[in-house]
């Protein structure tokens, strides 16, 4: 009989240990896409984000020992990330909690995705750059970098309610990649090329980027009347495809990026189609595509954004 009051306290304890993991990762349905998970006008609304997301920084050591963990998903919600296990998903997350709302700067610099895994090459996906390290250094020296700085700064670790990330307060933000060299460079013209002009740049070396779904061509940034366009070339360095992330930038229909797809839907533009593992998007009657970074076959909800304008051959 004295042992029924231990008995009650263990149990007490187990079911108060549970009740603090409020999320399971391995039930995330969609990870990837455009922005950071907690930007909801990208990412679709998951229950498990939005846990995590509820629980605030007492998420933080709960996804920094899940880095470990080598579960792997039948059902993968990232679909072109071969083999993803639970680690992998743990380390985008807090990668993602961490960023600001450039996607580009954090208070922790020192564990932006490709400053943690020591990228070299701008063409090594993610997942390569991740198997790459593990296979070096083990997925224990990536948790315990990550033990490292929140027992360093988790006191003073707080929510950005504005922004929508963590900051440590006393720390500066800082930009993720400062190594100007996986940038791309650009250039300042008069008129915009057309497809099937000659290139108005020369194409960044050695660098091949996605213009379509399993394609990759050469490329580069030039500058029109204070908007950015990117240009990729053929084989005989004519303009095959042009793409403008701009805000400033609008079609003749009126259609930026950030406009929705509804209004993408009212200027007249195609049904949209999808491409696999690359975009969802609508052809505008002026050429232009509206493009949204999507990873799955059914179309995007009407009041998702676009993400990028393009045109191609």
């Amino acid at each position: 009989m004295r042992i029924a009051p231990a008995i009650l306290t263990l149990a007490l304890t187990l079911t108060c240990f549970a009740g603090t993991r409020t999320f399971d990762l391995m039930k995330i349905a969609q990870l990837g896409g455009k922005g950071r998970i907690q930007d909801l006008g990208y990412q679709p609304r998951d229950p498990q984000v939005t846990a995590i997301l509820a629980m605030g920084k007492d998420a933080i050591p709960l996804l920094i020992d899940a880095i470990e963990s080598e579960r792997p998903y039948g059902d993968p919600p990232a679909p072109f990330w071969p083999k993803m296990v639970e680690g992998d998903v743990a380390l985008v997350v807090l990668s993602n909690l961490f960023l600001d709302p450039t996607w580009q700067r954090s208070t922790l610099p020192e564990l932006c995705w490709d400053n943690l895994l020591e990228r070299t090459s701008e063409e090594t996906p993610a997942w390569e750059l991740l198997n790459a390290f593990v296979k070096l250094h083990g997925r224990a020296e990536l948790a315990r970098r990550w033990r490292q700085a929140w027992a360093q700064d988790g006191t003073r670790v707080r929510w950005d309610s504005t922004g929508k990330y963590f900051r440590v307060e006393g720390r500066e933000l800082t930009a993720c990649a400062p190594d100007k060299s996986l940038e791309r460079t650009h250039v300042t013209i008069e008129r915009l090329a057309e497809l099937g002009d000659p290139m108005p740049c020369t194409p960044d070396s050695g660098k091949r980027y996605g213009i379509a779904a399993a394609q990759l061509s050469p490329g580069c940034e030039s500058v029109v009347g204070g908007i950015r366009y990117f240009f990729a070339e053929n084989s005989e360095h004519k303009v095959i495809y042009i793409s403008v992330e701009d805000r400033a930038f609008r079609s003749p229909e009126g259609i930026a990026v950030g406009s929705s797809f509804a209004e993408v839907a009212s200027s007249g533009a195609e049904a949209g189609w999808y491409e696999t593992g690359w975009a969802y998007h609508s052809k505008l009657p002026s050429g232009w595509h509206a493009a949204v970074l999507w990873l799955r076959p059914e179309p995007p909800p009407a009041e998702s954004r676009v993400d990028w304008m393009f045109k191609r051959l």
